[in-house]
């Protein structure tokens, strides 16, 4: 039997209080929330199966949570044998004294807990790896798990997709990969209106599946008749939801903006961010991972980007305005931004096939909350210019989680339209994918939709030839002309 150092085995076993003591192990999980993302229902649903999961997010988003609601759900719901499971933080610094972490830790657990060898196994065991980047090695140990079908449920997790798939080919097409980001629009609004939570649940679901119908049948009509049918029928849920729109833009879907902060005023919260988390994050997942030699110019760059989400901006102007040397850097420190979750872009979207736009970029911020956090702003601070732009990045993201939905690709970029001319001019978002028959342009109105728009998108619908175009604005409800759905952003959101 191999021999560990005390710290190695200390670590493990604080890892995992259920292998030794079930009295203590109910005041640890007490002690995590009881509210559920929606992600939490999927992975609920998967455990039956012999799987390796890849859940890929951004630091604080809730990964290290989720998994400890499912080792929760295991125990107490399930009954699962607490020696059949397995969790690791890999991010934990006495796991730095062994060079082949995870090897060393299957090979204790093993000796130690299982007392038999992995390969042999009949019974069901659950293995949780977080933060499993600083162990490189994870694919080539976990796709023989998956290769032999070995009865082995697991979730890897990372906070930066560079680092997390360096040696990934050596797995690639045996995991399951998913992603999972800050707290979608519905999940805010079920936090915050806890009395409603099992309902907003079933009508955000019902409106995603009727606009996908909409999408699949290019009909527009089922979608905005559900819509319609929703808010008939739950006369709470208008103002519930502006509320929570209102909310979700000040603090996005940083769970801790919610939970965790209470009674401290989003000033106080805001800087606590700014002092003790976002250069935390700069500096592990994107200037260590990246090998980013300027760390003051990608901070900069950051604050750059999120001060102006939503707006077109060219290389030139943010290489200039920046004092960076080269384009080149400039391309390379936003991907690493975006690797790390931080920022989105979109590219002017082109018909047909060929080479990408050269067109200047939008960047959004990945959340609405990370931008006012950075930015130390709240509501009352911002501009109905700047308003409109935070509204506009809280739909651009989730259009993106929306197409998720229809073609399981995960994407940190998407697309805007523009075209020179009075009549088609720019449409904020499209909606393109290969599962899509053709592309559907977006437009977010911070305010009413007049005739102007619907002109403008009729143009675009045209263009584009569209089976339909969507514009979100403040509270109209409709269809204009048969293909231009006018519906509330939360609606949309809710949607998505």
């Amino acid at each position: 039997m191999a021999t560990y150092n005390s710290a190695f085995v200390k670590g493990i076993m604080s890892d995992n209080p259920w292998w030794a003591d079930d009295a203590l192990n109910k005041i640890i999980f007490s002690e995590l929330p009881t509210f559920t993302r929606s992600d939490y229902d999927y992975y609920i649903s998967e455990l039956y199966k012999n799987k390796v999961c890849v859940l890929l997010g951004p630091r604080r988003c809730g990964k290290s949570t989720l998994i400890k609601q499912i080792i929760r759900h295991l125990l107490f719901e399930k009954n699962a044998n607490p020696k059949r499971i397995l969790y690791v933080s890999l991010e934990r610094a006495f796991y730095d004294l062994t060079d082949k972490k995870i090897r060393d830790i299957l090979e204790f657990y093993q000796e130690t807990i299982l007392k038999k060898n992995i390969y042999e196994l009949k019974e069901k065991i659950y293995l949780f790896i977080d933060e499993a980047h600083y162990d490189s090695s994870w694919p080539r140990i976990f796709k023989q798990f998956v290769e032999l079908n070995l009865p082995i449920y697991a979730i890897i997790s990372g906070s930066s997709a560079p680092a997390l798939y360096k040696d990934e080919e050596s797995g690639a097409g045996r995991f399951s990969r998913n992603q999972m980001v800050t707290l979608k629009f519905r999940d805010v609004a079920r936090y915050l209106n806890r009395e409603h939570d099992d309902k907003i649940k079933i009508i955000s679901k019902e409106l995603r599946e009727a606009l996908l119908e909409s999408f699949q049948t290019k009909n527009p009509t089922t979608y905005v008749k559900k819509v319609q049918e929703v808010v008939s029928l739950n006369p709470w849920l208008e103002n519930s939801m502006k509320a929570a729109l209102q909310e979700y833009l000040l603090k996005g879907g940083y769970p801790e903006f919610y939970s965790g902060v209470k009674n401290k005023s989003w000033t106080e919260i805001s800087r606590y961010y700014q002092t003790n988390v976002f250069d935390l994050i700069l500096q592990k997942d994107v200037v260590a991972i990246s090998n980013i030699r300027q760390p003051e110019k990608i901070r900069k760059l950051l604050v750059f980007l999120v001060q102006n989400t939503s707006r077109q901006l060219g290389r030139e102007k943010i290489t200039r305005h920046l004092g960076f040397k080269s384009q080149i850097t400039v391309d390379q420190y936003i991907d690493a931004l975006s690797e790390a979750f931080l920022i989105r872009t979109a590219s002017r979207f082109k018909k047909g096939k060929g080479y990408p736009s050269t067109k200047a970029k939008k960047y959004y911020s990945a959340d609405p909350g990370l931008r006012n956090s950075v930015l130390g702003l709240d509501l009352a601070d911002l501009s109905t210019e700047e308003k409109g732009g935070l509204i506009e990045t809280a739909v651009f993201n989730h259009s993106l989680r929306l197409l998720f939905n229809i073609d399981r690709e995960i994407r940190q970029s998407g697309f805007y339209y523009e075209k020179s001319g009075e009549v088609v001019s720019e449409r904020d978002i499209v909606l393109a994918s290969s599962k899509l028959d053709s592309p559907i342009p977006l437009e977010v109105k911070n305010g009413s939709c007049g005739l102007e728009d619907e002109k403008k998108m009729r143009a675009t619908i045209s263009d584009l030839k569209s089976s339909f175009g969507i514009i979100t604005c403040n509270d109209q409800i409709g269809l204009k002309n048969e293909k231009i759905v006018v519906i509330p952003s939360w609606v949309f959101l809710l949607s998505c």
